[in-house]
Parts: C-alpha cells; sequence; structure tokens
C-alpha cells in the first residue's frame, strides 16, 4: 500500500496568526527605534532566516544578532498572550478527517518553538491527529540566521517510507515549496499567512490557495493521487 504524508506548517497555516505576528513584530520594531510595518510591508519583506526580515526593515544583521535574546523575548512576551485566542484557520479538522479517512499520516513542520508548539497544538485539542510533529528544539540567534526546515525535514524522510508522487506539503511561506519540490512532494501555498501572494505565486508551488477545502478540490484532480 502507498505511504501517503501530508506535511503542514503551522503559524499562518492552520493556525491563523498573521495579525498577532505583526503586533509582536511591529513591538521589535519599536525596541530598535525604526518605523513600524503594516501588514502589506510585513507580507512583501518577511522570510527565513528571520535576519532578512529584520534588515530588510531597518535593523542592521550585526544590530539585531547583539540583541536577539532581547528582541526575541519582547517578541514572545507580545505574541503569547495573544495567540492564546487565535483560533485555527477554518476548514483545518474537516480536511484533517478527509485526508486520514483517505490513508494520510499527517505532520506539522514549523520553525516555531516546539514547546510553544507543542502548547498550541494541545490547547486546540487537535494533537490526535498529528502522528509527527517537528518544532526548532531552542531559541538561539543559529536557528535564527539559518534555514532549519529542509535538515530536520532530511533526517524524518530518511526514517521513513513514504511515497512523494503521493505525498505533499504546505505552507505560508517560500520555504515549503522549496522543501517540497527538493524531495518531489506536491506543494501548496496559502494566502492568509505572512508572504503575499506574488512571492508565494514565484516559488511556483503547485496550487496557491485562499482556502484550506482547495486542497481536498485538487486531490482529487490529480490522477497520481488516489482518494476514495
Amino acid at each position: 500500500m502507498t505511504k501517503k504524508l501530508a506535511v503542514f506548517d503551522w503559524n499562518g497555516t492552520l493556525f491563523d496568526d498573521a495579525d498577532e505576528n505583526l503586533i509582536a513584530f511591529n513591538a521589535c520594531m519599536r525596541f530598535f527605534n525604526v518605523p513600524e510595518v503594516t501588514m502589506e510591508q510585513y507580507r512583501a519583506t518577511m522570510d527565513f532566516p528571520l535576519v532578512h526580515v529584520y534588515a530588510r526593515n531597518g535593523v542592521h544583521a550585526d544590530r539585531y544578532l547583539e540583541n536577539f535574546e532581547k528582541a526575541a523575548q519582547l517578541y514572545y512576551d507580545e505574541y503569547l498572550p495573544l495567540a492564546q485566542s487565535t483560533p485555527l484557520r477554518r476548514g483545518t479538522t474537516d480536511l484533517f478527517d478527509y485526508l486520514l479517512d483517505n490513508g494520510f499520516d499527517l505532520m506539522i513542520l514549523s520553525n516555531q518553538r516546539e514547546h510553544d508548539l507543542l502548547d498550541q497544538i494541545a490547547a486546540r485539542h487537535i494533537s490526535h491527529y498529528f502522528k509527527f510533529i517537528s518544532g526548532n528544539e531552542g531559541f538561539n540567534p543559529v536557528d535564527f540566521t539559518r534555514m532549519t526546515k529542509r535538515d530536520r525535514f532530511q533526517t524524518f524522510w530518511d526514517a521513513h517510507d513514504y511515497d512523494p508522487a503521493a505525498s505533499f506539503i504546505i505552507g505560508d511561506s517560500l520555504e515549503e515549496p522549496e522543501v517540497g519540490k527538493g524531495f518531489g512532494l506536491m506543494t501548496f501555498s496559502v494566502t492568509w499567512g505572512i508572504f503575499s501572494r506574488a512571492r508565494l505565486l514565484g516559488a511556483h508551488p503547485n496550487a496557491v490557495i485562499d482556502e484550506l477545502d482547495e486542497v481536498r478540490h485538487y486531490l482529487e484532480a490529480q490522477k497520481q493521487i488516489k482518494v476514495a
């Protein structure tokens, strides 16, 4: 039997927290004494590693790294209380149920600190849907000046036996299309996160979607992914 894997980003994808991220980011902008940004500017300049988005908005990389711990703490002091009431993206559990019914294993692959990630997932009573959850283990300058998703996914992929042609990855950044293409997965990009539609289109995923239920419709139209 073909083993199928559905890989989800968390923040900005399943966890509808773009507004909360922007509020926390602007708290850091004030800390660095540079102008706050609009959502449009945030989506136009956001990137991973995070040092790039600060540099694009007036914070020199050296200054960011010198103040990394203070800025990171400020970000989370702002973000975490707001995120307590942040909802899941509409259609999340409907899509989960559909995928499980059709033989997919579900995975979270996130840049979020893993203990915060696990707390947010558990608080929304959806932990049972996931066979695998991967977040950043620490919160340090190294993890935020380099990319970690691909390396973590490589370790995971090497240890499991999933069919790339029957699997997909979905997220709100440029990282998911890159990771997906590197492993031969189908790729979806969502428009309600912290990257602009134009930038997502430039990454050439298989589909750019405005609602989660579009994933089901797309899968059903693909002959290489057989669904019930």
